[in-house]
């Protein structure tokens, strides 16, 4: 046979060899970039990843557009936070992606935020009067990465359910993962503990950093809106620029996707350190949650220090 025939059918052995080698790794499909990193420090490339939420959006307010119904109805595995963290647009896309096995209760569907210790468990019932409360808790428990361990634990587990030839390759991901995760919230957790407690005092925006705050032994002493959801009013915004100065507070810290307009007005008129938090930017590398609740930790214990 003559060396060209030989390369040519070579070529076409590969070729036909590839979709099958591809079709081998796990479809996953997270819902939001935080979630996507652990998954993706867990999976390594034994998955295909793709998150839905962009670094800048709002978890709670997605676009239900069409193409991500395309992409769960390619899904093996949605792992979503749950917690009603996404109600208000992940149904419909999981009606619209056609796709039995990444449904509620089915094995290709993963809801992680009840792996977490959770905080803020409401202990009466609920109203609109209260604003955007989780029956279940505060949903927003990727920012503290003992949460994340806990969470790179049953997402292994899962996926050793879905794909039991890579069972242990997933688990001691989660493993290596979870090693990290204590030494990175140790590590910020001595860092925080030396700033005078009088200073480990902050305000946000929404209750979306009570995990951070938690892990790092800060108060939060209020929030912009005076109920999750709710838009600031003035009368609100009055009492936080008398408690500002009152309680010494010197951090006000939100996420890029809330309004900056009254956080600048709180900053101008009582002199607080205001700080736009780090967004995670490429979930699909096995290092980014790491890396990105690192720098949120460096960010809001400088802004205490100062």
């Amino acid at each position: 046979m003559r060396p060209s025939m030989i390369l040519f059918a070579l070529f076409w052995v590969l070729l036909s060899a590839w979709p099958a080698e591809a079709a081998r790794r796990v479809s996953v499909v997270a819902t939001v970039p935080d979630v996507g990193a652990v998954v993706a420090a867990v999976g390594g490339d034994d998955i295909a990843l793709v998150v839905m939420a962009e670094p800048t959006q709002d978890p709670h307010f997605v676009d239900a557009r069409p193409h991500l119904a395309l992409q769960l109805s390619r899904a093996d595995l949605l792992v979503a936070v749950g917690l009603d963290l996404e109600v208000g647009w992940l149904p419909r896309l999981q009606v619209g992606a056609r796709q039995p096995d990444i449904q509620v209760g089915r094995l290709g569907y993963l809801e992680v935020g009840p792996f977490s210790q959770l905080l803020e468990i409401p202990r009466t019932r609920l109203d609109r009067s209260f604003g955007d409360l989780h029956a279940s808790g505060n949903p927003h428990v990727m920012l503290d990465p003992r949460n994340a361990a806990r969470i790179a634990i049953g997402v292994a587990d899962r996926l050793a359910r879905i794909d039991p030839e890579r069972a242990q390759a997933y688990r001691d991901r989660a493993r290596r993962f979870k090693v990290e995760s204590d030494r990175v919230a140790a590590a910020w957790q001595a860092r925080s503990r030396a700033i005078p407690l009088e200073r480990r005092r902050m305000v946000t925006y929404h209750r979306s950093l009570s995990y951070l705050a938690n892990w790092l032994s800060i108060e939060v002493v209020d929030t912009l809106e005076p109920q999750p959801g709710i838009a600031p009013t003035p009368a609100h915004i009055k009492d936080v620029l008398a408690r500002i100065p009152a309680m010494g507070v010197p951090l006000l810290a939100q996420e890029p996707w809330y309004p900056e307009r009254v956080a600048d007005l709180v900053a101008r008129r009582t002199g607080i350190r205001r700080v736009t938090l780090p967004v995670l930017e490429d979930a699909t590398r096995s290092d980014a949650y790491m890396l990105w609740v690192e720098a949120t930790a460096r960010m809001v214990c400088g802004g205490l220090e100062l």
